[in-house]
């Protein structure tokens, strides 16, 4: 079974909810799930996240910020086809790892609902509309 963790804390890179997902992606991996983590990039990585690498997780880090030039494009390929480009997508990679289970783990109230990116991976993968 392969079970990914998306953590939305933007605010530092490691709070509550982490240790929480962290006990729970320890004792999945003793158990030989297969393991990915998705959080958001930062200087120093948290020594639980080098523990869950250590041991085998995948882990993906995606930027907190984006250039001027990429958020222009964005917005210009939303206005031509009306919905999300997919390319441009953070979590792309949170489909490629292919996951049985998604446990989303909220920074903040509303950070994944407020998570366009997330939101559209999550709808699609699930209901099998094609990204």
């Amino acid at each position: 079974m392969k079970i990914a963790y998306v953590s939305t804390l933007r605010s530092s890179s490691w709070g509550g909810s982490e240790e929480l997902w962290y006990q729970s992606a320890e004792e999945a991996i003793k158990r030989n799930f297969e393991i990915g983590v998705f959080v958001y990039e930062w200087p120093e990585e948290p020594s639980k996240l080098s523990r869950l690498r250590n041991k085998g997780a995948f882990i993906h880090k995606r930027k907190r910020t984006h250039s001027l030039l990429r958020r222009i494009v964005e917005k210009i390929a939303v206005g031509i086809s009306g919905k999300s480009p997919y390319r441009f997508n953070p979590y792309k990679d949170l489909v490629t790892f292919k996951p049985d289970i998604v446990v989303v783990t909220d920074g903040s109230t509303y950070y994944t609902a407020n998570d366009a990116g997330l939101s559209y991976v999550l709808l699609h993968y699930f209901k099998g509309i094609p990204l």
